[in-house]
């Protein structure tokens, strides 16, 4: 009997041994793993200057082999409650890691709202199980990976912001975290000093008597919450990382989290990545690394928001299900550092800087210069315009205070500065419309003879001062500004949650929204009806009557074609910010007036031409000029 249970005990005990093991190689935490850090021995290539230029050597080394860890249990905190002017933020012990972030400054709706609870703006939150923001997720020593991402690390002290906990020292601006594995000691140190974010800081020290090759894989944010129901272009959650190049720029590089739906992953692969986060349309969370030289790379990985996630934010849980059911796409990013060696009896230090707030370069460059221009409003060589346009238009706000007027305002001083190119383009339609008889005329003469019909056209056109592509060229002109306009106005963080008209526009940065419709409009999802992109489709057919009519075929089929614009821009711009379609509709506007009065002006166009069209003859007589022709007949006049 004695003897049997003796096997059992062996047996169990070999058993639970083996079961050990296999957990241990097979069942580790699911966190991302880097490429293994070579060792000394290997050849490979270890730290440059960046790890050693902020080397501290340590007092009391220890002997080889001893540990730097004191064994005493580690107790669990998941509510560290961090409070400052701009945000209210909440830690856990789990990654010493960030849990939450909400703005104290900014709201999820409008000041006038009434149907709903305005509730301050979260950003940040734990959107998925056990994805932290700011966690330490992986740390390569010696070839050897440690998933520290879901670990908890000992809380040591805490800062006068925070909500006090028994046990814990509290005192200055600084969270501090530890843990240790072998001879390897790591402080985590968050500084609560900086608005719209915060410093943290990774002290990595050495109490060994060798040298210890280290990288590690360091969390940014982990998803982001929308702001609005936008999730067009502008509104789409995306992934941002800004490279250092060689001549000190950034070379900002984004992609839609949408990706995310095909991929798990993917990487900006740009070197020396300085900085890398996410924004939605009007916010951004965005990791500042103090030495780029030590990354590597920028890693977005897909998150999937856990059943009740928008339950925990108690009367604000309505809108932060309905902005998550439009905004499926999430994901933590992550930043791949390089590896370095800290020397025997030594602490490496590497600083970060956390900036959570608006998107918007005013804020972002305030917090740190390398987070300049960062907003991209159009295509990159738009954005100086882009930016010009919205200083211009704050100056404006500063003066009127509103932003509605102020848009009026900016729309005209637009259209004064494009005057000259609307002159020119009226200028060539009119000169085009007084020789469209003699055109005809070529046309019908050289019908068998392309060529020459192309270049009595051509002679027409020099003699009478036209310009093929009179009319044309000053509206191709004009575009970029159209485009940094639109950029400019669906971006601006200055004109979010602002109303021109209560009860009508309450904010421009939104659709007008007059009243509710009861419905869904099918595949278009329209819920409201929106007044402005109806005024500017009315408009637009009104400006399409000034249009000078052809009588050539080709050029009526155009015509015709071009009627439907107003149309499909009606389709285009129903969702879009009132903002930017109150601009376009003033735009309109003016443009109808500034025609009328155009045309009313003789002075555009030059005696000689305007007489061409009136006496040009039924047929052209053979080797004469058409112009020519027209001047003989106007001596016959006098």
């Amino acid at each position: 009997m004695k003897k049997n249970l003796s096997q059992q005990l062996l047996l169990g005990l070999a058993l639970f041994v083996t079961f050990m093991f296999i957990q241990r190689q097979f069942f580790t935490p699911d966190e991302q793993k880097p490429a293994a850090a070579p060792s000394p021995e290997t050849g490979a290539p270890m730290a440059s200057t960046a790890g050693t230029a902020n080397v501290q050597p340590i007092a009391g080394t220890p002997a080889s082999g001893s540990t730097a860890s004191d064994n005493t249990p580690v107790k669990k905190y998941d509510s560290i409650k961090i409070k400052t002017e701009s945000y209210a933020a909440e830690f856990s012990t789990r990654g010493a890691a960030l849990k939450s972030y909400t703005l104290n400054d900014f709201y999820n709706l409008p000041k006038d709202s009434k149907s709903k609870e305005r509730i301050p703006l979260p950003v940040i939150a734990q959107i998925d199980n056990g994805a932290l923001s700011l966690a330490l997720l992986t740390l390569n020593i010696n070839g050897k990976i440690e998933y520290l991402g879901l670990t908890d690390w000992k809380l040591v002290q805490i800062p006068e912001a925070a909500e006090a906990i028994d046990g814990v020292t509290r005192g200055g601006k600084e969270l501090k975290f530890q843990t240790a594995i072998g001879n390897l000691k790591i402080e985590r140190v968050y500084q609560f000093d900086k608005d719209y974010g915060f410093k943290t800081r990774l002290d990595f020290i050495n109490t060994s008597a060798t040298p210890v090759p280290v990288s590690y894989n360091i969390a940014g944010p982990a998803g982001i919450i929308p702001d609005d129901l936008d999730n067009s272009r502008f509104g789409m959650l995306t992934g941002i990382s800004g490279s250092l190049k060689d001549n000190g720029e950034i070379d900002i590089t984004t992609t839609g989290l949408s990706k995310l739906e095909k991929e798990s992953t993917f990487t900006h692969d740009t070197p020396n990545p300085v900085w890398a986060g996410l924004h939605n349309r009007f916010f951004t969370s965005i990791l500042v690394a103090s030495r780029p030289e030590f990354s590597e790379k920028v890693t977005y990985s897909k998150l999937a928001a856990e059943p009740g996630f928008a339950e925990n934010f108690g009367e604000g849980s309505p809108w932060v299900a309905s902005v998550l059911h439009a905004h499926k796409d999430q994901a933590r990013v992550s930043i791949a550092g390089k590896v370095f060696v800290i020397p025997a009896s030594s602490k490496i230090s590497h600083d970060y800087e956390f900036y959570t707030g608006p998107f918007a370069d005013k804020y972002t460059e305030a917090f740190n210069p390398m987070l300049k221009n960062i907003v991209p409003y159009s295509f990159s060589w738009l954005g100086p315009i882009s930016r010009l346009l919205l200083k211009i238009l704050s100056y404006i706000v500063s003066i009127v205070q509103n932003y509605g007027i102020a848009i009026i305002i900016l729309t005209f001083v637009v259209k004064l500065c494009l005057h000259p190119l609307t002159r020119k383009t009226i200028t060539s339609q009119k000169k085009m419309q007084k020789i469209q008889p003699l055109l005809k005329q070529v046309k019908e003469k050289y019908k068998d003879d392309k060529q020459k019909q192309q270049m009595e056209t051509m002679k027409l056109f020099q003699e009478n001062g036209v310009s093929p592509v009179g009319g044309c060229l000053p509206m191709l002109i004009q575009l970029p500004i159209f485009f940094a306009l639109y950029g400019a106005f669906s971006r601006s963080f200055s004109m979010r949650q602002e109303a021109f008209i209560p009860g009508w526009i309450d904010d421009l940065s939104s659709p007008d929204s007059l009243f509710n419709l009861g419905f869904s409009v099918p595949y278009f999802e329209w819920t409201t009806f929106n007044l402005l992109p109806i005024i500017y489709v009315l408009l637009q057919f009104i400006q399409m009557t000034q249009m000078p009519k052809s009588d050539d075929p080709q050029m009526q089929s155009q015509q015709k074609m071009m009627r439907m614009m107003p149309l499909v821009m009606a389709f285009i711009f129903y969702n879009m910010p009132s903002g930017l379609v109150l601009y376009f509709v003033t735009n309109v506007i003016l443009t109808i007036i500034e025609h009328k009065m155009l045309k009313r002006d003789d002075s555009l166009v030059g005696g000689d031409e305007a007489t061409a069209a009136a006496a040009a003859p039924s047929a052209v007589p053979a080797g004469t000029g058409i112009t020519s022709q027209g001047k003989k007949n106007k001596k016959k006049k006098k």
